[in-house]
Order: structure tokens, then sequence, then C-alpha cells
């Protein structure tokens, strides 16, 4: 079975898959899982039913909504394996992330064999630098968003007083509006003009995005990793570095890197490479022999 963490589409409950469904590459990526014979399973995240802002980006939620997910999977009246693989795109490559770090203390972290973080979100604190440092520069997407989930998921950190008044408005549009809308309304508009230069480097948003890292020692199982050029979601050189850093400690890793390929793209472009270190993980279970 493969556990899957969904990119985010959007803060609004009506970009939750199970009412929108998946984006294209997504789709087309899980295909690939299920014609090699896994069963795959979507979370919504907590909060989608809620109608309001959610956490995001809150590895403890977004980590234990995956192990869940494949615990209530298991429950079913199926013949469901209890050996599964953790996977996400995007924001879901955070998720599957967290709840691989997390696999041990959870019933069903016990048959997990290995982790797929396709182009993940990493190093959040250097993103949202990077993102808000030019004036100019047209503000991404991620940006308001990101800042609206954190406002939500850590109340007490002071976030709140480091958002200038004009930046308030885009962190209401992402909460509000479904993705397609909320593109549209701030296509074209600088950083500059939504009031977010500089915001990504207070000491409070730096402090919470740090805090979301994940140190090489923390990842228990075997993974693989893709990263693009260009990215501005999850840019190679940190995708990169990650994955440099968790085969530096230890941890067996696969990176691959594909040149040419925008964010959205990556589930497609990486999905006969993970399926396949799916495929070997799930080859060397079926072999394994546990003696007394």
């Amino acid at each position: 079975m493969v556990g899957w963490g969904h990119c985010l589409l959007g803060l609004n409950s009506a970009d939750a898959p199970s009412l929108g469904g998946l984006l294209r590459g997504e789709r087309a990526h899980l295909g690939q899982w299920l014609a090699a014979g896994f069963a795959v399973v979507v979370t919504d995240y907590r909060g989608f039913e809620e109608f309001r802002a959610r956490p995001r980006l809150d590895g403890i939620s977004e980590g234990y909504d995956i192990l869940e997910l494949v615990a209530a999977a298991q429950t079913l009246p199926y013949p469901l394996s209890s050996k599964w693989i953790c996977g996400g795109f995007s924001q879901g490559g955070h998720a599957a992330l967290a709840a691989t770090v997390r696999a041990n203390s959870h019933p069903s972290g016990r048959g997990l064999l290995g982790t797929v973080a396709l182009a993940p979100q990493l190093w959040l604190s250097q993103f949202m630098s990077e993102a808000t440092r030019n004036p100019m520069q047209e503000l991404q997407q991620a940006v308001p968003r990101y800042l609206t989930a954190l406002l939500f998921s850590f109340p007490l950190a002071g976030l709140d007083s480091e958002v200038p008044a004009t930046a308030r408005r885009y962190l209401t549009l992402a909460d509000k509006l479904p993705r397609r809308q909320y593109a549209a309304a701030i296509k074209g508009i600088s950083n500059e003009q939504a009031g977010m230069t500089g915001v990504g480097d207070c000491r409070s948003i730096q402090h919470v995005t740090a805090s979301l890292d994940f140190p090489p020692v923390q990842v228990p199982r075997p993974l693989f990793v893709a990263g693009s050029d260009p990215d501005e979601i999850a840019p190679a050189p940190l995708v990169r570095a990650f994955a440099e850093a968790q085969a530096a400690a230890g941890v067996r890793t696969t990176y691959c890197h594909y040149d040419n390929t925008e964010h959205i793209d990556v589930p497609v472009v990486a999905m006969e490479a993970a399926v396949r270190f799916g495929n070997g993980l799930r080859a060397a279970a079926d072999r394994l022999v546990v003696t007394e």
C-alpha cells in the first residue's frame, strides 16, 4: 500500500482532493503505483472540513494524518498488506517525511518500508527569506498560503505582529478563495505591492520555519527524493542538499534530479523511478524471513 500526502492545492475546503480531485500530474503518478499492484490511500489533512484556516506544514498534524489514514485503511475488509510506502508531493512530501519521522511511535509505522518525497518543501526559513527579499519579484503563491497556515498552526509564536497590514489582504485571499481564483487574484502583484518585502526574514517567522526542518538523523527509513530545475516552490539546491545530508547521516537515499522541469511536473517525470524504488523495497520485504 502507498499512503500519500497531496500537494498544497489551496487552503479552501473546496480544494480538498476528496471534493476537487488531485492535480493531473499526481493522478498520473498514483496511477503508476496502482498499475504496479499497490493500493493507494490519500489524505485530505485535518481541518479541510472546517471551512476555515487549518494546520499546514505542521509536521505533527500532517504526519499523523498519513499514519492514521493507513491504519484506517488496514481495517477495511480488503486483503491489504501491513507493509506500506509513505509518499507525497510538494507539501505532501513534507508531510510524508514528517510521518516517517514519527513512524516508530505509531502502530501503522511498524510496516513502513520507505519514503518517497517528490519536490518536498524543505528548509522553509531559507525559502521564505529568498521569496520575499526582492521587492520587484512577483509574489509567489506559496508565500501568503504559508503565512496563513503558520499563523493558524503557531498562534503564540508572535507571527501576527510581524505581518504588515497590507499583506493581510493576501492572507485572506489565500484562506478564502479556491486555488484558481486565488491564483488569478494575485497574478502580477509584486512583493512590494503586497507588503511582503522582507517578511520572510522577520525573526519569529524565521524561528518557526526553521523549527519545521528535518535534521539528517530524523528519517529512519530508505528514502527516495526527487528535485527539479527550475523549481521556485522546492528549489533544487535545497532538495539536493537535504538528500545529501540524509545520505551523509547513513540513510539509504536515492536522489533523482530532472532538468527543464517545473515544480508541477515532477510527479510525472519521477513516477517510473519512484515506483521502481518502491518495487525494490517490496521485493526485499517479501524475501525477508524472520526466525525466532
